[in-house]
């Protein structure tokens, strides 16, 4: 499994309140798209020089699920995916939500479980905390 840093992005985005509820999927997951993922929240420049953008404090990796690793293997097919999710940190640094928007159902919410335990130093707007979200992609690889 590779972290793929470099797709990580702050959006740095203002966050007021909860997202919509989005219509659960076949699979328990609620997949959403970006404007379903809170989209009260207005998008702000990343370059505005009000902004102090939120940093990682401590992050927790996903774990590949053993049950996920016993069917790749049982079916000898290799899984090379992509999760990609977004998470609200908010203004005291902690992630409160998580809307995924693509991947394998196995494998998201070991992803979502990992975001949920990151911490950030809080982010700020003209030198107030303030609530940000960031798009995070893992790439999970099993051959």
């Amino acid at each position: 499994m590779k972290r793929s840093f470099g797709a990580i992005a702050l959006l740095l985005i203002s966050c007021a309140t909860g997202p919509t509820s989005p219509t659960p999927s076949s699979t328990g997951i609620n997949y959403v798209t970006q404007a379903e993922c809170h989209p009260e929240i207005p998008l702000l420049d990343p370059r505005d020089p009000r902004v102090t953008p939120p940093k990682v404090v401590s992050k927790v990796e996903p774990v590949f699920p053993e049950e996920v690793r016993k069917e790749v293997r049982a079916a000898r097919e290799p899984i090379d995916t992509l999760v990609i999710v977004e998470a609200i940190i908010d203004e005291h640094g902690s992630v409160t939500d998580v809307c995924p928007f693509k991947g394998d159902p196995r494998l998201v919410q070991t992803t979502i479980a990992a975001l949920q335990q990151w911490k950030f130093t809080p982010g700020m707007i003209d030198g107030h905390p303030s609530a940000f979200r960031f798009n995070s992609t893992t790439n999970y690889k099993l051959h």
